[in-house]
């Protein structure tokens, strides 16, 4: 699939853009979904596939599986379908969705295999991780605490368009229900 740009490219457009960019074609957008989370080292275990109308690919063979990720796109809405083994699996998953451009939402329906407790600690951790992993934002001045999926950003970044990433990355995590963002600029 060489004819779609890269995503680097791509998310360089969206994020340094000052017009709105044209709209992404759901192809590209599934495509780019399938790169981010081939790419993640967490989904190294798990089958990831396209869902063009109706039809799967494989995306990547694992040695040993552990999981299933069949991606779908239907007018710009990221639909996340299949099996991952853990809760934190699931998480990452949306959340990645989340940054690519081009989709307006993204349904996580990706089920857990191994049944786990789920809890504030547990949505902490996701949002810690996915902070840590967004290219566009340095977390390391950012705490996190959640309280009945209610989670509190605390701390300091560099602008206005870094608090704002933070945010939105925090919504993004399964199981969040509200962000209280307590984050200053300096």
């Amino acid at each position: 699939m060489s004819n779609f740009p890269s995503f680097e490219a791509i998310m360089g457009q969206a994020i340094g853009g000052t017009l709105p960019s044209p709209p992404i074609a759901d192809g590209m957008v599934a495509e780019l979904v399938r790169r981010a989370l081939v790419a993640e080292p967490a989904f190294a275990h798990c089958w990831i596939r396209l869902r063009p109308q109706g039809e799967r690919e494989a995306a990547r063979n694992p040695v040993t599986v552990n999981g299933e990720i069949a991606i779908r796109v239907v007018d710009g809405t990221i639909i996340l379908h299949g099996e991952v083994a853990c809760l934190g699996q699931k998480r990452l998953a949306g959340a990645l969705a989340w940054w690519v451009p081009g989709g307006r939402t993204v349904v996580n329906a990706l089920r857990v295999t191994r049944p786990e407790d789920d809890g504030d600690a547990e949505i902490t951790d996701c949002v810690r991780l996915v902070l840590k992993k967004d290219p566009f934002l340095n977390s390391a001045h950012v705490q996190v605490s959640t309280n009945h999926a209610k989670v509190t950003l605390d701390g300091m970044v560099p602008s206005k368009l870094a608090r704002e990433i933070a945010e939105h990355d925090a919504w993004y995590v399964y199981g969040v229900e509200e962000v209280v963002n307590r984050i200053t600029i300096g």
